[in-house]
Formats: C-alpha cells, sequence, structure tokens
C-alpha cells in the first residue's frame, strides 16, 4: 500500500502576483519622497547630523543646501527623491517627528517663560515669589535687580535688553 502526502492547498497554489503600481501612484509616492528630501534639506546642520544616512543621501542634502538656482536646487530635490527609494523612509520620518516635538516643547517652554516675564514686569515682587516656588535655585537677588533695572529703563531699546537678559536667565534655569 502506497500512502500519498498531504498537499496543502495554500502552499501548492501558485503565488500571488506582485501588484503594479499605476504610474500615478508611482509619481504620488516620488513627491512625497521628494518633500521628505525638502525637510532633510531646510533641517539645521547640527539636526542633520543626527539623522542617520546613507553617504550619498548625506552629501547630495548637502549640495543642495549650496545651490542657489532655483532650477538647480528642484533638479537636486528630484535627485534626492531618487536616492530616497532605496533608502529605509520610515526611520527618516520618525526622526523628523523627533525634531518637530522638540521644537514644539521648546516653544512652549519659551511662552512659558514669555509669560513669567511680562509678569515679573507687572506684579514685580509678588511674580519673584511665585517664580521661586517654581525654581527653587534661582538667585532672588540676581532676578529681583534685573527686574528693578527693566523697570526703572526709560527708553524702549535698553528696556527690550533688560527684558531679554531676565529671559534669557529664566531660560537657561528652566533647561536644567
Amino acid at each position: 500500500m502506497s500512502r500519498e502526502k498531504y498537499v496543502d492547498p495554500k502552499i501548492s497554489s501558485p503565488p500571488f502576483k506582485e501588484t503594479i503600481k499605476s504610474k500615478s501612484a508611482l509619481k504620488r509616492e516620488m513627491v512625497d519622497l521628494q518633500k521628505i528630501g525638502l525637510d532633510l534639506v531646510e533641517l539645521p546642520a547640527k539636526k542633520l547630523l543626527k539623522v542617520e544616512l546613507p553617504d550619498d543621501l548625506r552629501e547630495s542634502i548637502e549640495l543642495a543646501k549650496k545651490i542657489k538656482s532655483r532650477e538647480g536646487k528642484r533638479r537636486q530635490i528630484q535627485h534626492i527623491g531618487k536616492i530616497m527609494r532605496s533608502v529605509d523612509v520610515d526611520k527618516i520620518l520618525i526622526e523628523l517627528k523627533f525634531f518637530d516635538q522638540e521644537n514644539l516643547q521648546y516653544n512652549l517652554q519659551k511662552m512659558n517663560i514669555e509669560k513669567k516675564v511680562m509678569r515679573l514686569t507687572s506684579c514685580g515682587d509678588k511674580a519673584i515669589d511665585e517664580i521661586l516656588i517654581e525654581f527653587p535655585q534661582i538667585d532672588r537677588k540676581r532676578l529681583r535687580q534685573l527686574t528693578r533695572q527693566m523697570k526703572k529703563e526709560t527708553l524702549d531699546a535698553k528696556r527690550e535688553i533688560a527684558r531679554k537678559k531676565i529671559f534669557t536667565y529664566l531660560m537657561e534655569l528652566d533647561s536644567y
């Protein structure tokens, strides 16, 4: 008696055909890659160094930053999009999102400090006491000195300089 082997129909069926993308879909993907490439070109140099990129892509991005001609830059962005077809774009998108979140947090921090500076100009010592509760490491004498200096300045330019000093001082403390 001969036994027949069991053949799983899922395995024995012919493999699925790869879906062929339309020309329009390919163009949309290429435009999306070019937009990501443009975002990379617009990144500051320090942030760009943090993103893990292949050497040829990094060189193309740096070259695009140097190009002044509108048409030349457009063609270079297209070239960056072409290079990005072979790169894992998801990792790059994660990094770009992280930078956006970082930027958002920085802007919120800046707005918060700006509100405190405005409160210092209007309330004086009450505001200093409130800031001391939030930042116990702050030098009360220094903050009071900066606030008084800002209030005593009559010229708008000097008042703005004093306000910036307070802002910088509070930003330094908030970053710790």
